[in-house]
């Protein structure tokens, strides 16, 4: 009797850990959630929207060039976010003064083979995704630097007291 009720709990056992493991399989399933392969930070600005969109146009422009889209960063955000708000507070004038420490600063965070940044200015919030890639791709420069030889990117954008925009997109190879 002892040898028959020991071959029944073992094939009991042995069902439940074979239940258990398809349950846990079955669950590592992704079809359900697929995975934004380019998820924005969960960063908060009040111009994330605008951020999101010059990224998003800028890779696009990038795909149509047959080049690979940049992944993105919340460190370079953070930084970018950083740039644009001291140009529009007058901190720092209108440009890449301080793009090194910049660079130093996303450096803590990833391996940085090198960087790229751009720049820009609107008096218009008004269609100001378009006007920043638009102007940046009749920049030999900025255009350069969108079609470059990086892999991951960030923007960020602040909007002074006066309704001045000012944009800043760093690119790195990492």
């Amino acid at each position: 009797m002892y040898l028959m009720l020991q071959s029944i709990l073992k094939r009991h056992v042995h069902l439940a850990l074979t239940v258990l493991f398809a349950l846990v399989l079955a669950s590592c399933s992704d079809d359900d959630n697929p995975v934004d392969p380019n998820p924005w930070p969960d960063t908060s600005s009040e111009y994330s929207d605008i951020e999101k969109e010059i990224f998003d146009l800028v890779n696009d422009y990038r795909a149509e060039n047959g080049l690979p889209t940049f992944s993105v960063d919340a460190a370079i955000i953070v930084q970018c976010r950083s740039h644009s708000r001291d140009m529009g507070k007058g901190i720092v004038p209108f440009g890449h003064d301080g793009f090194d420490a910049r660079i130093d600063e996303i450096r803590k965070s990833m391996n940085v083979r090198g960087g790229a940044e751009n720049v820009y200015f609107r008096s218009s919030e008004s269609g100001v995704a378009s006007a920043t890639v638009n102007a940046w791709k009749n920049s030999d420069g900025h255009n350069k630097n969108m079609l470059g030889d990086y892999n991951v990117a960030g923007v960020g954008v602040e909007v002074n007291s006066n309704g001045n925009v000012y944009v800043t997109m760093i690119h790195i190879k990492n």
